[in-house]
């Protein structure tokens, strides 16, 4: 390393760390695309679950596609790029789960049960009966268990889980071999 005339360090340009950190320059200065175009954000609407606000977005028409984004994030930072384009030909709903996003952040035990109980009365709120469950990272946790649920016998009466059709899990944490209890990588 060199100390250039205006006072700042440099690294020699023939040594592999001066040729990785130009690389790393060059891609810092490439614009950063948004999540979604700012111009084109959807209007959010709220329900009350338990007596806490949920904000949550619902577009487009056709099957319903319900979408739970990842710990410590929110629906549109997760799901803000595939949202427009998916209802088209989807009813879209993305919600911001209890304690995240724009939704109400009580002091309760965010289990993972909690998750799939406020899950279970929202969808019962917005009278979702059918619909493909889509969960990225913590979200597939929450929605592989919200399925687990409402696929078991048990789940019967009045305040039954809605069945979801389909199950999509991307990059989802807290997979585990129901048969032996075990749990495995998850590729990546």
């Amino acid at each position: 390393m060199k100390i250039n005339s205006n006072s700042t360090a440099s690294l020699e340009s023939s040594t592999p760390a001066a040729d990785f950190a130009q690389r790393v320059t060059v891609l810092a200065k490439e614009p950063v695309t948004p999540l979604a175009d700012t111009g084109a954000l959807l209007p959010s609407k709220s329900v009350f679950v338990f007596g806490r606000r949920i904000v949550y977005y619902d577009v487009g028409s056709g099957s319903t596609v319900v979408l739970l984004h990842g710990f410590g994030s929110q629906a549109m930072s997760d799901w803000g790029r595939v949202i427009s384009p998916l209802s088209q030909a989807h009813r879209v709903i993305a919600l911001d789960q209890i304690g995240f996003g724009e939704s109400d952040k009580p002091l309760v035990d965010y289990s993972i049960q909690t998750f799939v109980d406020f899950l279970g009365e929202f969808l019962r709120t917005l009278g979702v009966k059918q619909f493909s469950l889509a969960g990225e990272s913590f979200g597939g946790w929450i929605a592989a268990s919200y399925s687990l649920q409402a696929l078991a016998p048990g789940n019967t009466g009045q305040y039954a889980l809605a069945k979801p059709e389909r199950l999509i899990l991307a990059d989802a944490l807290g997979q585990f071999d129901l048969r032996s209890g075990s749990s495995h990588p998850i590729a990546g």
